[in-house]
C-alpha cells in the first residue's frame, strides 16, 4: 500500500497516542480481571489526556462480558469524576454515549434524567418527562433520542414530518403527557410520546421554516442586510446555488412587487461586492457562497480574463461601468487593467471584426472618461474603424443595446461634424428604447433631415423595424417629439398607417409558416400599438382622403391577416362613417376585391413569385446555413443578416402569393365603357393647357406613370373613374387643385 494513504490507527497504535493506561484497561478486559479493572480504571481517570471517548467502549465490553453490575460501576466513577471536574454538560454527554454500549443500564436509566436536568436550566422542568422517558424498558438509545427531541422542541422551533410536504412549526409542548402540537401551514397535528423521536429537528435559522412562520423576521433581514439574506437561502437550497428567479420570487413573497424591483435595484451591487458570495454575470445571475473570500475587483479580473467571447469581455466592462456610483465607486487599478485589455482586443478584432473593434475603442474612451490613466488613442482612430465597418446600419446587428450605445456615444464625440448621418444609419434597427434616445437627440439638435431620413427608412422597410415603426405610430400622437415628428413633409399619417397595416399582416403570415418566437412577438407588439393608440388618429386619416384613398384603406384593413376580428370591425366602421360611399358595391362595376391585369402584368407577377420560391429563398437559406456554421448566433451579424433578408423574401413572397388568388383578367365589358373604367384609354385636357393628355387605367402589376399608365387604384385615377366625355374632373386640395375635361373614352387593349 502507498505510504501516502492515511490507515486507521490499529488498537496499538491507538494505545500509543492515548499512553499506557488505555492499553492497559484492554488487557485487563480482554483477561476479564475485572477487580484489577476498577483500580486500573481510577488510574486512567486521573490521567488528563486520557479520552472519555476511547475507554467508555471498554465499558460496553465489560457489559456484554456479563459484568453489567461491574460495568454500572465503572461507568458510575466515569461520571462522578466528569461531573466534579469539568461539570454536568460532560457527563451527560459521556452517558448519553455510554447509553449506546449498555443499553440495558440501570444506572444510566437514573443518572441520565439527573444529569439532563443539571445540564441545561430549560431541561430542570422536563425532570418528570426525562424520568417517564428513561424508565420501564425502552431502549436507552431510544430514551436519549427522545430527550434530545424535546430539550430542542421548546414553542416555535421548526421540524420535518416525512408525511408532509412544508416544514412544521411547535405551537405547545405537553410536558406531563409528552405530547406535541405542531402547525403545518394552515393544519395542525399532535404527536404522542411515542411518534416524537421519529421527527427530524429543523436548524433553528431554517430558511424554508422562516419564509413560512416568521416571514416578518425574514422581511427585517431581507431589508437591513441583503447578502445575510441571500446567504441563508443558499444554505437552505439543496444544490447550494440559488437561481435569480427564485430569489425574486422569495423576496416578492415578503415585499411585493414593487417591493422587489427597489431591493433589487440597491442590493444587487452589495451581493456583488459580498466577499464571500459568487454571483455569476448577465441580468439574471446565479448565487454561490464561496469557501474563501476574495474582493469583488479581484473576482472581475480573473472572470474577465477567463472570458474567451469579445462580446462577453465587452458586456462584464459596460456592466462595471454602468453599476459604479458614488456609493460604489470604481477601482482605479481595476479600470486601468480593463482599459488596456480592451485596447489590446480591439486592435486584434480590427481585420475581422471591426464593429466589435469599434465597440472596444469606445469601451477604452468610456474607461479614459473615467479618470484612468491610459494611453490615447491615434487621431481619427474612429473614423478608420468605421470606414472598415462599411455601412453603419449593420452595427446593430453585431453589437447588443449597451455597447451600441456606446459606439455611438463615441462617434459623436470623435466626430461632431459627421456623427448625424452615423446615427441616422443606426436608428431603424437600434431597437425602441434606443432608437427613441437617438430620434430625441437628433430632433434636439437640429438634426432633423436626418431624422427623417431615418424614419423614411423604418416606414419603407416596416418588418425590419418594427420596434421603431410601433414607437413612431404612437409618438406622433403623444410624445415630446409629436409636433416634430407630424410636421416632417415625407411622412404624412397615411404612409405610417400603410406601413403598419403592412407590418402587421407580414407578420400574422410569418407566424403561420414559422414557430420562431421573435415574429410572434412582433405580431403581438403591432397589435397592442394599434389597439393602445386607437382609431383617432386612423379617422383622422380617413377624414382628409378622398374616395380612392378610402378605398385603398378599406382594401388594407379586410385583407389584412393580423388585425383583430374587434380592431378590424372598428376600423372599418371608421371608413363607413367618413366614407359611406366606397362600401356601395353596385356603384362600381368591377369586383372590390379583386386585383386587374393584364395577361403580360399577371404573367410578370408570377414570374416574380416563382423567382423568389425557386431561386431567393433557396438562396437565403444556405446563406443561414453557412452564417451558423461560423460560431455563436447571438454575435453572428451574418446570420442576423441572412435571417432578416429571409423574413423579407418570406413575407414579399406570401403577399405576392395572395395578390395572385384575387388576380382577374380585365373583361371586355370594363374596356368597352362609355365611361372612364378600368381598361380604358381617357384623353383630357387640363385647364389652361395647350395640349390633350392621355391617360391609360389598368391594373397596378401594368402601371407605368412615365408613360401615363397609371394604377386604377391610384387617387388620380379614381377621380376619373365613372365620369363620361364632357365631365369636368377635379383632383387635389387647395391650394393644388388640378381639374381636366373628358374629351374622349376608347378601349386600351
Amino acid at each position: 500500500m502507498p505510504d501516502d494513504i492515511e490507515r486507521d490507527p490499529s488498537p496499538e497504535q491507538d494505545d500509543a497516542r492515548h499512553g499506557p493506561s488505555l492499553a492497559k484497561l484492554r488487557r485487563l478486559t480482554n483477561a476479564q480481571k475485572f477487580e484489577e479493572l476498577e483500580a486500573a480504571w481510577l488510574d486512567a481517570l486521573s490521567e488528563t489526556r486520557t479520552e472519555i471517548a476511547d475507554i467508555i467502549p471498554i465499558v460496553g465490553q465489560v457489559g456484554r462480558l456479563g459484568q453489567a453490575r461491574k460495568a454500572d460501576t465503572l461507568i458510575e466513577l466515569l461520571l462522578g469524576v466528569l461531573e466534579a471536574r469539568e461539570g454536568p454538560a460532560v457527563a451527560l454527554a459521556a452517558a448519553r454515549q455510554a447509553a449506546a454500549e449498555l443499553p440495558a443500564s440501570s444506572l444510566l436509566r437514573v443518572e441520565l434524567p439527573r444529569l439532563y436536568a443539571m445540564a441545561g436550566p430549560d431541561a430542570e422542568e422536563l425532570t418528570p418527562l426525562l424520568r417517564d422517558l428513561f424508565a420501564g424498558d425502552t431502549p436507552l438509545a431510544d430514551a436519549v433520542a427522545a430527550a434530545d427531541a424535546y430539550l430542542r422542541l421548546r414553542p416555535g422551533a421548526f421540524l420535518r414530518d416525512p408525511r408532509h410536504r412544508d416544514p412544521g412549526v411547535v405551537e405547545q409542548v405537553d410536558l406531563a403527557e409528552g405530547e406535541l402540537t405542531v402547525r403545518f401551514g394552515e393544519r395542525r397535528q399532535t404527536y404522542e410520546r411515542s411518534e416524537v423521536p421519529r421527527l427530524a429537528i429543523l436548524p433553528a435559522e431554517h430558511f424554508r421554516s422562516f419564509m413560512l412562520y416568521r416571514p416578518d423576521r425574514l422581511r427585517e433581514i431581507a431589508l437591513a442586510r441583503p447578502a445575510d439574506f441571500v446567504r441563508r437561502s443558499i444554505e437552505g437550497a439543496k444544490d447550494g446555488t440559488l437561481s435569480y428567479r427564485d430569489l425574486k420570487a422569495q423576496v416578492t413573497g415578503l415585499l411585493g412587487e414593487k417591493g422587489w424591483a427597489t431591493w433589487w435595484a440597491e442590493a444587487r451591487l452589495v451581493l456583488r461586492r459580498e466577499p464571500r458570495l459568487e454571483v455569476t454575470g448577465g441580468s439574471q445571475p446565479t448565487f454561490r457562497l464561496l469557501k474563501a473570500g476574495s474582493s469583488y475587483e479581484d473576482r472581475l479580473r480573473q472572470q474577465f480574463s477567463a472570458l474567451a467571447s469579445p462580446a462577453e469581455r465587452l458586456g462584464l466592462i459596460f456592466g462595471y461601468l454602468d453599476e459604479a456610483s458614488a456609493a460604489h465607486p470604481a477601482d482605479p487599478d481595476l479600470l486601468a487593467f480593463l482599459g488596456r485589455a480592451v485596447a489590446r482586443q480591439a486592435m486584434a478584432l480590427l481585420a475581422t471584426e471591426p464593429a466589435v473593434a469599434l465597440a472596444c475603442l469606445a469601451a477604452h474612451a468610456e474607461i479614459a472618461a473615467r479618470g484612468a490613466r491610459l494611453p490615447t488613442p491615434a487621431p481619427g482612430a474612429a473614423e478608420q474603424v468605421l470606414a472598415r465597418v462599411g455601412d453603419p446600419a449593420t452595427l446593430p446587428r453585431a453589437l447588443d443595446e449597451r455597447p451600441l450605445r456606446a459606439v455611438l456615444d463615441y462617434v459623436r464625440a470623435a466626430l461632431p461634424q459627421r456623427w448625424a448621418p452615423v446615427w441616422a444609419a443606426v436608428l431603424p434597427r437600434a431597437g425602441r428604447r434606443l432608437g427613441e434616445s437617438m430620434a430625441r437627440e437628433l430632433a434636439e439638435t437640429g438634426h432633423l433631415d436626418a431624422l427623417e431620413g431615418a424614419l423614411r427608412e423604418v416606414v419603407d422597410r416596416p418588418t425590419s423595424s418594427p420596434d421603431m415603426l410601433c414607437w413612431f405610430w404612437r409618438a406622433r400622437r403623444a410624445s415630446r417629439l409629436a409636433e416634430t415628428l407630424v410636421a416632417m413633409p415625407r411622412l404624412g399619417g397615411s404612409a405610417v398607417l400603410e406601413a403598419m397595416f403592412s407590418l402587421v399582416d407580414a407578420s400574422a403570415r410569418l407566424c403561420s409558416v414559422s414557430d420562431e418566437e421573435r415574429h410572434h412577438r412582433t405580431l403581438a407588439l403591432v397589435q397592442q400599438t394599434l389597439l393602445s393608440v386607437g382609431s383617432a388618429p386612423i379617422l383622422e386619416i380617413a377624414t382628409a382622403s378622398d374616395a380612392g384613398g378610402a378605398r385603398r384603406l378599406k382594401r388594407m384593413i379586410m385583407d389584412n391577416g393580423g388585425l383583430p376580428q374587434a380592431l378590424r370591425a372598428e376600423l372599418l366602421g371608421v371608413i363607413r362613417g367618413t366614407h359611406p360611399e366606397v362600401f356601395q358595391e353596385s356603384e362600381k362595376p368591377w369586383e372590390e376585391d379583386a386585383i386587374y391585369t393584364t395577361p403580360a402584368g399577371l404573367e410578370q407577377r408570377r414570374q416574380e413569385f416563382e423567382h423568389l420560391v425557386r431561386v431567393e429563398m433557396p438562396a437565403v437559406a444556405k446563406a443561414i446555413g453557412e452564417a451558423a456554421a461560423h460560431g455563436d448566433l447571438s454575435e453572428n451579424a451574418e446570420y442576423k443578416a441572412a435571417l432578416e433578408k429571409r423574413d423579407f423574401i418570406t413575407t414579399r413572397a406570401a403577399q405576392i402569393e395572395s395578390e395572385l388568388a384575387h388576380a382577374k383578367l380585365i373583361p371586355a365589358d370594363l374596356t368597352t365603357s362609355s365611361f372612364a373604367n378600368i381598361g380604358t384609354r381617357v384623353r383630357a385636357r387640363e385647364e389652361g393647357a395647350d395640349q390633350d393628355t392621355e391617360f391609360v387605367f389598368l391594373g397596378p402589376w401594368d402601371a407605368d406613370p412615365d408613360r401615363q399608365v397609371l394604377n386604377y387604384s391610384a387617387p388620380l385615377a379614381m377621380a376619373f373613374m365613372g365620369h363620361r366625355p364632357g365631365d369636368a374632373v377635379v383632383f387635389g386640395e387647395p391650394p393644388e387643385i388640378r381639374r381636366w375635361r373628358i374629351l374622349g373614352v376608347e378601349p386600351a387593349i
